[in-house]
């Protein structure tokens, strides 16, 4: 456990001038229910700083899976914790309401959490997934462009362009459409 916490303070005292971002949750996923090598529940952030609109009318953007268990792990009582803590409340005190709460989508109560794992998000955490997605807003559909997954320690990426799927009204992908896509 020692090991693990020295690693993610180091990525987060590393990393954090190497990446301009600002991670959003939208979601999360319980990968056993998908019979995947991860385990346990995971929460996945898109990036606000790199939504793209295409002149295909299309809305690209990168989203990441973090494991809860790292982003528990986090020491926030640390140096590079006390930063975390110190940006999340900033931001709250200014009036900031996290996206996913913003919809409704989760409670009021959970605000601080989210401000927080928000910004050890954008801290550099290792993610278990980076995904590139792309969306057709005005036929509510999905493909993914490019996967980059780390399983038992190994990157894996997949880059084949994944075939368009329509979104359920529920669910992780509809949020992101609720989120990203503009309002007619």
């Amino acid at each position: 456990m020692r090991i693990l916490a020295a690693c993610v303070l180091f990525v987060l005292t590393s990393s954090a001038e190497a990446a301009d971002v600002d991670w959003k949750v939208y979601g999360g996923v319980d990968w056993k229910k998908f019979g995947s090598s991860f385990s346990g529940q995971s929460f996945c952030f898109y990036d606000a700083k790199t939504v793209m609109h295409t002149s295909s009318g299309y809305v690209r953007v990168w989203i990441k899976c973090v494991a809860e268990k790292d982003l528990i792990a986090v020491d926030l009582k640390s140096a590079a914790g006390a930063k975390i803590m110190s940006a999340a409340a900033e931001q709250l005190v200014k009036g900031y309401v996290p996206p996913i709460i913003a919809i409704g989508k989760l409670e009021f109560e959970q605000m601080d959490v989210i401000a927080v794992y928000e910004q050890i998000a954008d801290s550099g955490i290792e993610s278990q997934a980076d995904v590139l997605e792309e969306m057709n807003c005005s036929e509510r559909m999905m493909r993914q462009l490019r996967i980059s997954a780390r399983i038992n320690g190994r990157s894996q990426v997949e880059r084949t362009v994944g075939a368009w799927d329509y979104v359920s009204p529920e669910g992780n992908a509809a949020t992101l459409l609720r989120l990203l896509c503009p309002r007619r």
